[in-house]
């Protein structure tokens, strides 16, 4: 069972009672924190490390820390990355662990780690070159069904592998297609950076070599039999050759191509692509080595069952790609985990990991409220009344305003489960996956009610729908529908009376 499951600025016409949408110029939606907002304590990014003595004992730590029960387990050499690298689709579509193991005998670290999720059959990844039979008659001699998954060199093998758990229902989509990852096979660091998308989103991970031979129509083969549609080869063309992509497309498939200038900006681009085209998330950030595979073939099942990918790292240094990597989503993390031993990722390199993660916490700390209300709630002694709603739409948040004529409004934001309108808890369909509910309060008898639009279709980076729930004797209701529940910011501000929320896009 597993645990994890700068637009360009537009000026605004003022028209009362009615909504204007203005484009806000960079750092206009982050408005300066006000006298009377309640401060928050820093959250901070934690960082931890799953690691053993060995590559073994480490495989063990992220077994369980992925899964507390096991009926099926993932055995690969621990000792040579060539078959070993398929395995991360095969963990990720039996909802199991990738362990490893010795040629001829069983780790006790492994053995401990199939005793402990009461494993009941394993399937070896990879020939008799790889894991011996002795292994699989050790295995059996424990009461465990065995099985293998092999070809004739690690090309077929990968074949194999995706053939045998790549049926109709666990290939996974890229824009509508069915996708398979293709990767070189005469090195492991782009297929350690696919590793997690082919266990989380379940594409299979096929290999070739930099040219276009036998290993390629090897490759090809696999792909027909599983109705394959879109390639993503990843790695750069000295990996794959464009003479590789060609013939894929000359076959009727879609090619598209994941890449850096070297094993770390491509672990990079695999990120950001997963997080953007297939639904990944940023965090928690997973850190492994990419000079070695062992500890990030065995991370890749416990990255992909939580929808992240793994970053790649030096042993002694972060390395620019994924240093800008944890600066690009500072906000975002809460978490930084390094995969493998203190002689794997050094101390030195998870802390900074972690400090860079956290190094605009001083900007986005105002962000963590579940809740937040104006000071002294609910004083009724003003008289404000809303004129307009105003939309500011950014890259990075969205800001509602809502503006008064007269005394500020006190306030009250806080998440919803579900909408409901007025008093009568009815439910409001508003668009979106959250809702922030936003109310205001004034005098028994406003100055009126408001006269305006009451439902606003957003298309922001975040904010989906902005929809009024109640006005009813002197308390003002409404609704934000969210994509994604996200930080927010609230507070009232001055020249002219308003009352404003900034949501940020990332969760």
């Amino acid at each position: 069972m597993c645990l994890l499951a700068s637009r360009r600025a537009a000026a605004t016409v003022v028209v009362a009672a009615a909504l204007a949408i203005a484009v806000l110029a960079p750092g206009a939606a982050l408005a300066p924190r006000a006298a009377n907002a309640q401060s928050t304590e820093a959250v901070g990014v934690g960082a931890d490390r799953l690691a053993g003595g060995d590559r073994y004992a480490t495989a063990r730590r992220v077994a369980l820390a992925t899964f507390d029960s096991a009926d099926v387990a993932i055995l690969a050499a621990g000792h040579d990355y060539a078959d070993a690298l398929a395995a991360a689709y095969a963990g990720g579509v039996a909802q199991a662990p990738v362990l490893l193991t010795g040629r001829e005998r069983l780790p006790e670290h492994t053995d401990l780690t199939l005793r402990r999720l009461d494993t009941q059959r394993v399937v070896l990844v990879g020939g008799r070159a790889a894991l011996d039979p002795s292994l699989a008659d050790e295995l059996e001699s424990r009461g465990l069904q065995v099985e293998r998954v092999a070809g004739g060199d690690r090309f077929a093998t990968a074949a194999a592998v995706a053939k045998r758990w790549g049926d109709a229902d666990a290939v996974g989509t890229l824009k509508g297609q069915r996708t398979a990852l293709l990767a070189n096979g005469r090195g492991f660091a782009d297929a350690l950076a696919a590793g997690p998308v082919a266990a989380g989103a379940q594409l299979p991970l096929l290999l070739t070599t930099p040219e276009s031979t036998t290993a390629t129509a090897t490759a090809i083969d696999a792909m027909e039999s599983l109705n394959i549609q879109r390639v993503v080869i990843v790695g750069g063309e000295e990996a794959v050759s464009p003479a590789v992509a060609d013939r894929l497309a000359d076959r009727g498939l879609a090619v598209e191509r994941w890449a850096g200038r070297d094993r770390l900006h491509t672990a990079r681009t695999v990120a950001a692509k997963a997080v953007q085209e297939l639904g990944f998330d940023a965090q928690p950030a997973v850190l492994a080595r990419g000079g070695t595979f062992a500890d990030a073939l065995t991370a890749s099942v416990h990255a992909g069952s939580a929808n992240v990918p793994v970053l790649l790292t030096g042993g002694d240094a972060l390395g620019a790609p994924t240093t800008q990597w944890l600066a690009d989503h500072c906000g975002e993390l809460a978490k930084v985990r390094a995969v493998g031993g203190a002689a794997a990722i050094a101390p030195s390199v998870l802390n900074r990991a972690a400090e860079t993660a956290e190094a605009c916490r001083d900007d986005v700390d105002r962000f963590r409220e579940t809740s937040r209300q104006s000071p002294g709630l609910p004083p009724r002694a003003v008289d404000p009344q809303l004129t307009e709603v105003r939309l500011g739409l950014g890259q990075a948040q969205d800001r509602v305003e809502w503006h008064l004529a007269g005394d500020r409004a006190a306030w009250l934001v806080e998440w919803v489960q579900q909408p409901t309108r007025g008093q009568s808890l009815k439910p409001l369909q508003v668009e979106g996956e959250a809702y922030l509910a936003v109310t205001l309060f004034g005098r028994a008898q406003w100055g009126g009610n408001y006269q305006g639009p009451q439902r606003f279709d957003v298309n922001g980076a975040n904010v989906a729908e902005v929809v009024l729930a109640d006005d009813f004797e002197g308390t003002m209701r409404w609704i934000i529908g969210l994509q994604r529940r996200a930080p927010f910011a609230a507070q009232a501000q001055a020249d002219p009376n308003r009352f404003v929320i900034d949501v940020t896009r990332a969760p």
